[in-house]
């Protein structure tokens, strides 16, 4: 299934997300989400590489999914649609305003599962026609590269799944590790620098 990720928040806050594989995608829509909040642009479709980024935006509410390059943007969009009428039709307005980060998830990607791998299977649904009238340029609007929305210090690459994944996934764990060795042994240098200076007082306190 080309769809690889969805993801509901509100502002930069994500409310309920879910992957079909294994990938950094929310080390990425960390860096997205807050550039697309206060772009206030209602929908469009971002590429990066081999993937596309999709959304909409309404209400403070950002509907997002990732799919690869050749999944039909009028399907992305259907997707997006029926998730978000699904997400505010389920939950009351004060629910949404006051939920904390992935205070939905449990709940609701669940439902981003089911709906990621029906449109998945079936690009072709009645939610086109509600595309065509809501979005009714989505086949003239031109691709934008990702990068527009990002800073030149926020770049980092997509990684979907396969060897790349478990790379960064190990390189990380080596560095984390790295800082609690590098915690651990400045703990021990000070733990023993007390006791040398305790020992010294009490030997002064004692003999002098």
């Amino acid at each position: 299934m080309p769809i690889f990720y969805t993801v509901v928040s509100r502002g930069d806050s994500v409310l309920a997300h879910h992957a079909s594989t294994s990938g950094n995608f929310v080390t990425y829509t960390t860096i997205i989400l807050p550039k697309i909040s206060a772009s206030n642009v209602s929908q469009a479709t971002y590429t990066s590489d081999r993937y596309l980024f999709h959304f909409i935006q309404e209400n403070g509410l950002i509907f997002l999914c990732l799919t690869d390059s050749n999944f039909e943007r009028s399907t992305a969009l259907a997707l997006l649609i029926d998730i978000q009428e699904r997400f505010v039709q389920r939950y009351p307005e004060d629910t949404i305003l006051n939920a904390n980060a992935f205070d939905l998830n449990n709940d609701f990607s669940r439902i981003l599962s089911n709906q990621m791998d029906y449109y998945g299977r079936n690009p072709q649904n009645d939610k086109m026609n509600l595309v065509k009238q809501k979005f009714s340029d989505v086949r003239q609007q031109n691709l934008e590269n990702i990068e527009k929305l990002l800073r030149r210090n926020d770049h980092i690459e997509i990684l979907v799944g396969g060897t790349e994944v478990l790379h960064e996934q190990v390189s990380q764990f080596n560095k984390n590790s790295g800082r609690l060795r590098d915690r651990m042994r400045w703990f021990t240098y000070r733990r023993t620098a007390a006791i040398v200076v305790s020992a010294i007082f009490i030997f002064y306190i004692l003999f002098l």
